[in-house]
């Protein structure tokens, strides 16, 4: 009931929804956390939003919530291309600082894979691809890194995953 009430709202108000969960504990209402990813592809899906409130939940969840994170991630993922360029442009500014502040911390960690993924979707600094699909494969990598670096391939939809697949 909740999300038919708000959807229509977000184009015109996600300023006004992010002023209002900026307060929000999000441990302590995990709806509104589970809510957040289709916020953001609402907003994105909107031609005329702004952008703000996007940038604002993707780095409060890299912060917060990596599971939550990492589908927001998915989903700038597949919406980007669809984005005009100065939609684009704006977007990428606003991801820039989170994304960024992820690949130079620790290879490992849980969002590392799906940041790089998502930098090279935006065309944040230099990515290779492959160096998600290598900690994947690498039978030196812990299991949790591994299975991290799987799961953004396959939120990514990473046309070489069958491959690497294979080499496991």
């Amino acid at each position: 009931i909740v999300w038919h009430n708000l959807h229509p709202l977000l184009p015109d108000q996600g300023d006004r929804f992010l002023r209002l969960v900026e307060g929000v504990d999000l441990r302590d209402a995990p709806a509104l956390a589970r809510l957040l990813p289709r916020v953001v592809d609402r907003l994105l899906g909107e031609p005329g939003s702004d952008l703000e409130p996007v940038g604002a939940i993707v780095t409060r969840l890299a912060d917060e919530d990596a599971g939550l994170a990492q589908e927001c991630f998915s989903v700038v993922s597949e919406r980007v291309m669809e984005l005009p360029e100065a939609r684009r442009d704006d977007l990428r500014t606003r991801l820039r600082p989170v994304v960024e502040r992820i690949l130079a911390g620790d290879p490992g960690a849980p969002l590392a894979s799906g940041a790089q993924l998502l930098a090279a979707r935006l065309g944040v600094g230099s990515f290779d691809a492959g160096a998600v699909r290598d900690r994947f494969t690498s039978p030196e990598q812990p299991e949790a890194v591994r299975l991290r670096a799987l799961e953004s391939l396959i939120a990514f939809r990473d046309p070489s995953l069958p491959g690497a697949v294979d080499r496991v």
